[in-house]
């Protein structure tokens, strides 16, 4: 299992919104509301934040939730999604509750749940626009109506870096 935002990972199998609400122009993710949080989401303190999306977990059984995480989405790998960017949570400009979320897993099952690091490199296509290669089958990934890149071989997806590598 790992964790995304919207707007990091627009495309591919795996997504679970874990939001109160969704992304516009984006399509094909699950929705587990279980995890949703409350309707004070965006008007308290990060700490009265903290205590409360604490006690919206303490009610779930974490077991329970990791197996209906991994159905949900089944064979793919679950990718639990709302709408902070990963910059913005790396250099602390705001915090998500996906990573309360990831929290709770290690705590209370010893799982760990990590960010959806990007991981594609970048190629020149024919076409001369770049294209992404997938890290792991090495092979040059789908482009998709130009939001995100799909491996057709192990399913990966990815979006273009800001800085592309070649």
């Amino acid at each position: 299992m790992k964790t995304a935002g919207y707007p990091d990972l627009t495309i591919g199998p795996g997504r679970i919104a874990i939001s109160r609400g969704l992304p516009r122009n984006q399509a094909g993710f699950k929705v587990y509301r279980a995890l949703n949080p409350g309707p004070w989401f965006n008007s308290v303190a990060h700490d009265t934040y903290l205590k409360l999306y604490g006690e919206v977990l303490a009610k779930l059984d974490p077991q329970k939730t990791w197996d209906e995480l991994h159905a949900l989405v089944a064979p793919a790998e679950p990718i639990l999604m709302c709408f902070e960017k990963r910059l913005d949570l790396l250099s602390g400009k705001t915090y998500c509750h996906r990573h309360q979320v990831a929290e709770w897993f290690k705590a209370t099952l010893g799982h760990d749940v990590l960010e959806l690091e990007p991981g594609p490199r970048t190629v020149k296509g024919p076409d001369g626009h770049l294209d992404l290669v997938c890290d792991k089958c090495k092979i040059v990934m789908i482009r998709r109506n130009g939001v995100g890149y799909y491996c057709p071989n192990c399913g990966a997806q990815g979006n273009l870096p800001l800085h592309p590598r070649e």
